[in-house]
């Protein structure tokens, strides 16, 4: 680049004729001032950096150091860039707005451009913030609200009622995710409360004195109830039978909530995938009229379809019998996915893995179109055993102390980790001046590899 970035040349008349003027703003290419320095320094950016309270007051330097990168990135100068004072202060204001968003509505920023070798024109940049208080927030508005009642909105919300005591005095503290979150909740209270057509816009801070009041805007539009309920290219089964499914959940005058109609199109796939119905589609679209919407679903019916194999993917340690014997789909079943979320919350509730999934694919032969593979993917968790210490005082048994050591997912015939025979092993001890109690659990779920538990527990007490 050139050493400037931008020339003006200025002609001014004077008493000895035409003078020219250029003005030139300087050009630098950003580097850094010395080994081990950052081209851009930041300091004072603590508070922004800060988890907590006493992140602040007992970690700055850490909390400085957080800080400083979130500006960095804010800033977006890297090292080679080039720059100029006015592509700077572009950038600062840009990091001025993100901390107003923050409520850090009195920060100050300053800088200075450090040249650093004026004939390669090379510079670095130190910025100065003094943060200032970050205010909380003291008032919520829902601006637009009419139909539904601010209490019933503030306990969606986990908001104090307005005669709570804790409101006059309390403050939330900001934060982007959190508020984005109240209005994914508001619209999904709203369009739950048959206000199909409600709109929750993005939520916005006015302030007034040292208060920060954050606003909600709401357009509530009309409250449905639902209308007719009708069922379009019904096949296999009679209307009837699918009509009573939907029945618990819709019915004509009462409140069409969108998770009610969303519910009533997930019973209509269970009912037909439940049957061996695989790839089932339905869809709805909604018709307004009035205060009535009526509800049409579009049945797409799949193929009937059988279980071809039953494999387990992402397993370390865990035996394939542990899963298998959770599963309620074997190969050759005729495929029910209402089994297959049991299944799936059976492997679950082991308490061995941290993720189960499970999807249907084609057989890897490809030999036919109404079989289907069922992958089931886990993840171990890293931990599956507890130890417990404790101590105790009473005036029967003085003092004393007891301690228990868990192992879940334990198999005693897995020399040498003992790891994956989802059998549990239970160590306990209790120790004092007057009563000592020991004891070792043993428990097989499945013995013989059928639903009969065993447990075996010696003990000694004195």
């Amino acid at each position: 680049p050139g050493l400037y970035s931008d020339v003006q040349a200025i002609v001014e008349t004077g008493t000895n004729g035409l003078k020219l003027i250029y003005r030139l703003t300087n050009c630098y290419r950003l580097v850094a001032p010395a080994p081990n320095r950052e081209e851009v320094e930041i300091t004072g950016a603590v508070r922004l950096g800060s988890i907590g309270f006493f992140d602040w007051m007992f970690s700055s330097k850490k909390a400085a150091k957080r800080g400083a990168k979130r500006v960095r990135e804010w800033i977006d100068l890297a090292a080679g860039d080039t720059f100029d004072s006015n592509k700077l202060a572009a950038c600062l204001t840009k990091v001025r707005k993100e901390y107003r968003d923050d409520l850090f509505y009195d920060v100050a920023i300053t800088s200075r451009i450090d040249i650093v070798d004026r004939h390669l024109g090379t510079a670095s940049v130190k910025v100065d913030i003094t943060e200032g208080p970050r205010s909380g927030i003291a008032r919520f508005y829902f601006d637009g609200r009419d139909l539904l009642g601010e209490g019933y909105i503030r306990e969606e919300l986990g908001l104090p009622s307005w005669w709570n005591p804790f409101y006059w005095w309390a403050r939330q503290t900001y934060a982007k995710d959190l508020f984005e979150r109240y209005r994914e909740q508001l619209q999904n209270l709203y369009q739950n409360m048959g206000f199909l057509e409600a709109e929750v816009g993005e939520p916005y801070t006015t302030r007034r004195g040292a208060d920060v009041a954050l606003h909600i805007p709401i357009k509530e539009g009309t409250r449905f109830l639902v209308g007719k309920i009708e069922l379009r290219d019904v096949a296999i089964f009679k209307e009837a039978d699918l009509r009573r499914e939907l029945a618990f959940w819709l019915a004509p005058g009462e409140i069409a909530s969108k998770a009610a109609i969303d519910k009533g199109r997930s019973k209509l796939v269970d009912y037909y995938e439940s049957r061996g119905y695989l790839d089932t589609t339905v869809s709805y679209f909604l018709q307004p009229s009035g205060k009535l919407i009526d509800i049409i679903y579009k049945i797409r019916a799949g193929a009937r379809t059988k279980v071809n194999m039953v494999r387990i993917l992402g397993q370390a340690h865990t035996k394939d019998k542990v899963i298998r014997r959770e599963l309620l789909m074997l190969p050759g079943d005729t495929y029910d996915g209402v089994k297959m979320q049991i299944s799936k919350n059976r492997v679950n509730n082991l308490g061995y893995f941290t993720d189960v999934s499970y999807e249907t694919v084609k057989p890897e032969d490809g030999t036919s179109d109404n079989r289907r593979d069922i992958v089931f993917r886990v993840e171990e968790s890293g931990t599956t055993g507890t130890i417990l210490v404790g101590a105790g005082a009473s005036s029967l048994d003085n003092f004393y102390g007891f301690a228990t050591m868990t192992f879940g997912n334990f198999d005693i015939g897995g020399w040498p980790n003992f790891k994956g025979g989802g059998q549990k092993l239970k160590f306990s001890a209790l120790a004092g001046d007057t009563k000592q109690e020991y004891s070792v659990t043993f428990i097989e779920p499945w013995l013989f590899n059928r639903k009969l538990k065993l447990t075996i527990m010696p003990y000694f007490n004195k």
